[in-house]
């Protein structure tokens, strides 16, 4: 066994769940509080109801998929087989005009596998499920506790702690069970980080770790334990490599061998993505950096200002909130009119105010880091480059709040660091002679204490506001989604054996969940439940026999909306006379207004379309309601689809 240390290695010999040294109490004590604090903070989470690919897992646990149900992948949404593709187009679990080889297949078996278990012991049982998910919080806030308690001092640490646990990025990931992953992935992760930095000679003195092959076998764990969560965990090997460009004094090449673990571990998951056919490259907010690298390099360059800019600066991420929130103060949006459309609602605009502000926290960073030790002031910057680091993954996606578990731990630990800097400059300042020198430096440290304070104040209020009203905003969402399903006409037992289509869906959660959130909320199994378009338009319907029907979208076009992008790119459009079998009906373009962008859709039945095992309904106010059809050759309007109010 080589047992060679660390320049700075304790005697300790082994590493493992019992190997953490002793803490004070006071520390314990204080961890206790925010264990407790954050079960109150996110308790509106744990009364939210299912979401999105929640309904997904739960008709693939129950066989709505087939009879070869596989509990570690459950996040294999769809694979680039046309044969699997046909049969969920058929059965309406995946829209009728989903590219044949369209995919959405993560690989996150560990998180699967707590999914199935869940549904295991108590199925449908969406309290439970919560409380399991705020069993991993429990579990990722232990273990970033010993973490930042190995790389700073405790008070540093016990501030870090109460920054990081109150993020409304928590509180969205924990509201919504499928994003467990992060959780699962997190908790892995910072075991491994706490090994990591113990034996490579990066914790504080009296924390270190002897750099064994047993070490380096218990780092290698948990680093594949972190991945089979989910790719989160390249968020996490980014703080790796932060730590060593920053904070390690140790040779190059020795830093290069102590990330072995986990860089060997990053490879053996992208390997292991591209072999079992993982990918992200079918939804259209994705770009993959795998399958589309060239994409995800272009779109870094808004992408990642406004991830950085939520978690230094409390500006969210999605652009669309910005314009959304502002409505929230509606004499503001009708004072501002017409200009209102000029605010950074657009990615490049948000990119750009949030590349104002982040010179700034640089500055003040710079300026906070003057009053903190050398080791101290290397954290302080392997905190603030592991949290940019950690945001580049996530540019592979939207940037949304939910995403940002990770990144948002390094600012917690920077801006705690940066508080004790700018303190014991202004303490000592006061010490300072001549007096007009220690006026300016006084008055200089007390505007760092005032700045760093109102980026934390600011921070914690607006988190932990934010994650109240968020998670109050989506019961109130899924109350309405529920009444949506909950109609007459959705919950006859007479739907049995039926299929159900639906002319429009109001967006994007009922266009693609509608069928398995009806399996969960109707109590009622229709053979199929198709959704012919999603989004807000009305439509003019004509009927031109007894078994097809011609609907034009009104003032625009169809298909090309962004969430019906999502499974036909622009590339891959239908054209005129293109026709796609759906099972119970074809569909086909009857006319576009340009290239790609048709307004007539056609759809012929197989089957009289008055016939009893065919369904129509329209989404309205009140609801899913039935739609009568008009005679032939006459006109109907299919009214704007509307989510019934909460």
């Amino acid at each position: 066994m080589d047992d060679r240390r660390t320049p700075r290695a304790s005697a300790e010999p082994t590493v493992g769940p019992s190997g953490a040294p002793r803490r004070s109490r006071w520390t314990l004590a204080w961890l206790l509080v925010v264990l407790v604090g954050c079960t109150w903070l996110y308790s509106g989470g744990l009364k939210v109801d299912y979401a999105a690919d929640d309904f997904w897992q739960i008709a693939a646990i129950e066989g709505l998929f087939g009879a070869n149900f596989n509990p570690l992948s459950l996040y294999v949404f769809a694979e680039s087989d046309p044969a699997i593709t046909q049969a969920h187009i058929a059965r309406g679990s995946l829209p009728w005009w989903t590219a044949p080889g369209w995919e959405f297949a993560m690989v996150r078996p560990l998180s699967s596998l707590t999914i199935a278990i869940d549904h295991w012991i108590a199925p449908r049982a969406v309290w439970w499920h919560h409380v399991h998910s705020m069993v991993w919080l429990w579990g990722v806030l232990i273990m970033a506790w010993r973490w930042i308690g190995r790389v700073a001092a405790p008070g540093v640490a016990a501030a870090a702690l109460l920054l990081f646990a109150v993020d409304d990025s928590i509180g969205i990931s924990l509201s919504w069970i499928a994003n467990r992953c992060a959780f699962v992935s997190m908790f892995f992760s910072l075991w491994a980080l706490d090994i990591h930095v113990r034996r490579a000679g990066m914790a504080r003195v009296g924390e270190e770790l002897a750099d064994t092959a047993r070490a380096r076998g218990w780092e290698l764990l948990a680093w594949l334990l972190a991945f089979m969560g989910s790719e989160y965990a390249t968020c996490a090997v980014a703080y790796v490599v932060a730590w060593h460009l920053v904070v390690s004094r140790a040779p190059w090449r020795a830093r290069l061998i102590a990330c072995a673990p986990a860089i060997g571990m990053t490879f053996v998951f992208v390997t292991t993505f591209m072999l079992v056919g993982g990918s992200a490259s079918g939804l259209a907010e994705y770009a993959d950096p795998i399958h589309d690298p060239r994409r995800f390099l272009m779109e870094i360059g808004h992408k990642l200002p406004r991830l950085l800019g939520e978690t230094w600066l409390s500006i969210g991420g999605d652009s669309k909130w910005i314009l959304q929130r502002l409505y929230r103060w509606p004499d503001v949006a009708e004072w501002l009119g017409d200009w209102k459309f000029l605010l950074p609602i657009q990615p490049w605009r948000h990119a750009l105010l949030c590349g104002v502000g982040l010179p700034f926290v640089a500055l003040l960073a710079w300026g906070c880091g003057l009053g903190l030790r050398s080791g101290e002031r290397r954290v302080l910057w392997g905190a603030a480059l592991g949290s940019v680091l950690a945001s580049v993954p996530l540019c592979s996606t939207v940037p949304q709040t939910r995403l940002l578990v990770f990144p948002s731990l390094g600012p917690a630990l920077a801006l705690a660091l940066m508080m004790l800097g700018a303190l014991r400059s202004l303490a000592g300042a006061w010490r300072i002679e001549p007096r007009p020198v220690r006026i300016r430096r006084v008055a200089a440290a007390l505007a760092l204490v005032l700045a760093t304070g109102g980026i934390i104040a600011v921070d914690v209020v607006l988190d932990s506001r934010r994650t109240r009203w968020l998670a109050g905003l989506l019961q109130r969402g899924q109350v309405s989604l529920r009444a949506h399903l909950r109609t007459p006409a959705v919950t006859d037992p007479a739907l049995d054996g039926s299929h159900v289509v639906v002319l429009s869906a109001p967006g994007f959660i009922l266009g693609v969940h509608g069928m398995t959130m009806h399996r969960v909320y109707s109590g009622t199994s229709p053979k199929s439940w198709h959704t012919l378009t999603f989004g807000s338009r009305a439509y003019l319907l004509r009927r031109t026999s007894r078994t097809r029907f011609e609907m034009e979208a009104v003032g625009g076009t169809v298909l090309t909306g962004s969430d019906e992008r999502s499974f036909r790119r622009e590339d891959q459009a239908l054209r005129v006379g293109e026709v796609v079998d759906a099972g119970v009906f074809k569909a086909s373009v009857a006319r576009e207004r340009s290239p790609g962008a048709p307004d007539v859709l056609t759809f012929e039945f197989d089957r009289s379309l008055e016939d009893p095992s065919l369904r129509f309904l329209v989404s309205t106010v009140d609801g899913f309601q039935p739609f009568a059809f008009p005679s032939r050759g006459e006109t109907a309007v299919v009214p704007l689809p509307k989510i019934p109010p909460s």
